[in-house]
């Protein structure tokens, strides 16, 4: 209410302004009217002419000097017409922020009051995202991951921790800055989870999987140096178990395995750039460099 009464009284101000403004330009103009006629004297001597003279430019200054008034007056009104233009500018788009504003926090207090759960999103998914990591610890031993050595219920527990996962893609917590790092911990220890689940069972498609989990990890920041050596292990799983059947693959198959040692190669090195003591990476390390022909 005090807003608009605001409103209300610079409007009134704005038109008083005007009104002083156009009875000031009518009095200058007015003023210019109103000019003295020199006094006459009749030609007779020199002084009378000098006489005349002198009248003349005296009437000359003062038009001159009501010139300068009138300029002035114009100026002042015109500099007054923009102060209360931009005031009334000011206070008009104030009273409609504000309105807005208003309308904003009434209508996000609506949807509080009907849709708890909306209001609450944020403080959900901070809670989601804690307990998936509680469960995919990847900072810990990676064996207490592996499909081979975990109970049935931590078996389930992974699974599941991957349902409720795939429930937060419509909110695309990648792009958020503050989940990335705590996603790619996820995605490194479901990475960890099928492809260990591929060495027992066999299983192409879990292999992919895994696969996709790393890549998904890699592109979310600075991998840290057990994820390379993570994700190296797992592109040499395909050629360790096909190792003995190696020459006889089609040769498609075999530059594909060839591809992954080379790429399996690069992420060791860049995880020992990152921990020169990885003991994961310096074993796999050699191994790649043995099944290139390169070993020393």
């Amino acid at each position: 209410m005090g807003r608009r009464r605001i409103f209300s009284w610079v409007t009134v101000l704005f038109v008083v302004l005007l009104l002083v403004a156009s009875f000031g330009v009518g009095f200058g103009l007015g003023s210019w009217t109103r000019t003295s006629s020199p006094a006459y004297l009749p030609p007779g001597n020199a002084g009378q002419e000098i006489l005349q003279l002198r009248a003349k430019v005296d009437d000359v200054a003062e038009d001159a000097r009501r010139i300068d008034r009138l300029v002035t007056l114009l100026l002042a009104v015109t500099g007054i017409y923009a102060v209360a233009r931009g005031l009334n500018s000011y206070f008009g788009l104030k009273q409609i922020l504000d309105n807005a504003k208003d309308e904003s926090r009434r209508i996000l207090g609506d949807m509080q009051e009907r849709y708890p759960e909306f209001a609450n999103s944020q403080t959900n998914l901070q809670v989601i995202v804690s307990e998936l990591n509680a469960v995919l610890q990847t900072e810990e031993d990676w064996t207490k991951h592996a499909y081979g050595r975990a109970s049935w219920r931590k078996r389930q527990e992974i699974v599941m921790a991957e349902m409720r996962l795939t429930g937060l893609e419509p909110f695309r917590l990648e792009a958020v800055e503050t989940y990335r790092p705590r996603l790619l911990r996820i995605y490194q220890g479901l990475g960890r989870f099928y492809s260990s689940k591929y060495w027992i069972d066999g299983s192409r498609p879990d292999w992919e999987r895994a696969s996709i989990y790393f890549e998904r990890a890699l592109r979310l920041g600075e991998p840290p140096a057990d994820l390379l050596k993570d994700f190296g292990v797992h592109l040499i799983q395909l050629e360790v178990r096909l190792a003995g059947d190696f020459p006889a693959l089609p040769a498609a198959e075999r530059r594909r395995l060839e591809d992954l040692r080379r790429q399996a190669e690069q992420m060791f090195t860049e995880s020992l750039t990152k921990r020169a003591n990885e003991p994961g990476a310096l074993f796999a390390l050699g191994w790649v460099h043995n099944r290139s022909g390169r070993y020393q």
